[in-house]
C-alpha cells in the first residue's frame, strides 16, 4: 500500500472512531464498531462509563489497526498465491499478453 493512501485510510479509521465513541452511549459504540469498522466493541460497558474518551479511542484504535491489517494478510495472501499459480500455469498465455 502506498504511504499516502495509507496514511488517508489510518487517518479515516481514527476520525471513525473518535466520532462513533463522542456520539454514541456504549449499545450505539457496540453497534457502529459492528457497522461501520466490521470488528466488535474493543471494550466493556464499565470500561466506557469509567475510562476517559481519549483511551478508549486509543484502545479502540489499536483493535481497528490490529483488524484491518489481517484483512490486508489475507486478501494479499490469497491474491499471491492466485498470481503464482496462474504465471506457472500459463506463463506463455500471460508473457503474450504483454
Amino acid at each position: 500500500m502506498g504511504e499516502r493512501i495509507g496514511m488517508d485510510i489510518v487517518n479515516t479509521i481514527w476520525d471513525r472512531i473518535i466520532n462513533i465513541i463522542e456520539t454514541n452511549d456504549y449499545e450505539g459504540c457496540k453497534e457502529q464498531f459492528l457497522k461501520i469498522l466490521a470488528i466488535e466493541c474493543p471494550f466493556t460497558e464499565q470500561s466506557f462509563v469509567n475510562t476517559n474518551k481519549q483511551d478508549l479511542c486509543e484502545q479502540a484504535f489499536q483493535s481497528a489497526m490490529a483488524a484491518f491489517k489481517r484483512k490486508m494478510d489475507r486478501i494479499q495472501g490469497g491474491c499471491l498465491e492466485r498470481y503464482k499459480n496462474l504465471f506457472t500455469k500459463n506463463k506463455e498465455n500471460v508473457m503474450n499478453a504483454f
